[in-house]
């Protein structure tokens, strides 16, 4: 797991296993800062290590457009 850190409080986090992003999670006040693509990117490789097939992420449908075009 990987976890972003503002003033001390954790304000998102990623979870990541091989060939699949299992939670991605940001604080509605952290939104807007690239944090979730800069996140996302982090997981995909933890997901990539050790293969090199698809990765595997389920999202709700009011964040689906966040990941389209990963």
């Amino acid at each position: 797991m990987t976890v972003c850190l503002h003033d001390g409080h954790v304000i998102g986090f990623i979870d990541a296993e091989p060939r699949e992003v299992t939670r991605l999670f940001i604080l509605p006040d952290a939104a807007g800062f690239a944090l979730g693509r800069r996140l996302l990117e982090t997981g995909i490789g933890h997901a990539r290590l050790d293969h090199d097939g698809p990765i595997r992420l389920e999202a709700t449908i009011n964040a689906e457009g966040s990941y389209l075009g990963h």
